[in-house]
C-alpha cells in the first residue's frame, strides 16, 4: 500500500493536496474543515474506488462534493473491518465505519443505482498522532 493522494478543505472549501498531512489524535487531519472528533475524523478510499467514482461523478448528490482525505493505492477493501487499526507514517488510524448511508432523493437512488461511497468509503479516528505521507 502507498498513499496517492492527500486532501484536506480548508474552511472556506477549497481542496487543497499536500505531500503530507498531521494526523491529531481524536481531532483527524490538521487544517481539514471537518477535523472536528466524532467517528468520521479520516476519509479514506482506495485508489480503484476514486477512478470509478469519476464514471459517477454527474449522477449522485455527494459525489461531485465528495473528498477523501487519503486516496491509497493497493488497499484492499474487502479486507477492511471496523475495529482494524492501521498505521500510516508515523499515525495509528482506527476503522470506524465502512460505506456512508443514501440519501433518498439521490438520482441515483431512485434510478436504482447504487453508489459507490455507499459501500466503499472508509472512515477512521485517529488513535495516534503523526505526519502522513
Amino acid at each position: 500500500m502507498r498513499i496517492a493522494e492527500l486532501t484536506i478543505k480548508d474552511e472556506k472549501g477549497n481542496l487543497i493536496s499536500l505531500d503530507q498531512v498531521e494526523a491529531v489524535q481524536g481531532q483527524g487531519i490538521k487544517g481539514d474543515k471537518n477535523a472536528r472528533g466524532g467517528s468520521r475524523q479520516v476519509s479514506i478510499l482506495s485508489l480503484h474506488t476514486k477512478k470509478s467514482l469519476e464514471n459517477h461523478r454527474d449522477k449522485g448528490l455527494c459525489i461531485p462534493r465528495f473528498y477523501a482525505n487519503l486516496i491509497i493505492d493497493g488497499l484492499d477493501e474487502e479486507k477492511i473491518h471496523i475495529g482494524q487499526k492501521i498505521q500510516l507514517g508515523g499515525a495509528i488510524l482506527e476503522i470506524s465505519q465502512i460505506g456512508k448511508e443514501c440519501f433518498d432523493n439521490c438520482p441515483m437512488v431512485q434510478e436504482g443505482e447504487r453508489c459507490p461511497l455507499a459501500r466503499k468509503i472508509i472512515f477512521a479516528k485517529v488513535r495516534k498522532s503523526g505526519r502522513i505521507f
